[in-house]
């Protein structure tokens, strides 16, 4: 079934498992947090999550590295996206934090 063209009755009567899927949350956002130390006692998090269609295939995803000085202030943020699952590179953001001032946001591609 081409789901472009169909209706709500359609769906419901011949794909209750797209229906059913949709009610249990399984088209949300998929995410994964690691907050993590590197050898100079900065600390880093990097987030990960994926956006998935009613079919479950991944469609886009977008990863964020966050880093931060030995004091735990916020130093730099640096965001990818993706087409499907850590596909082709769309964008790459970089914004640097520093005490006082604004922060700096660098598109990198």
């Amino acid at each position: 079934m081409d789901l472009k063209d169909a209706t709500l009755k359609d769906i419901v009567s011949t794909r209750l498992d797209l229906v059913e899927a949709i009610e249990a949350g399984e088209h949300l956002p998929q995410s994964v947090v690691e907050i993590q130390q590197d050898a100079q006692g900065r600390g880093y998090e990097l987030r990960k999550e994926k956006m998935v269609d009613i079919n479950g295939v991944v469609v886009s995803s977008r990863v964020e590295n966050y880093t931060y000085t030995k004091d735990g202030v916020l130093d730099t943020i640096t965001r990818k996206e993706h087409d499907g699952d850590e596909g082709t590179l769309n964008k790459e953001t970089q914004v640097k934090y520093e005490p006082g001032k604004k922060p700096v946001v660098t598109d990198v591609f």
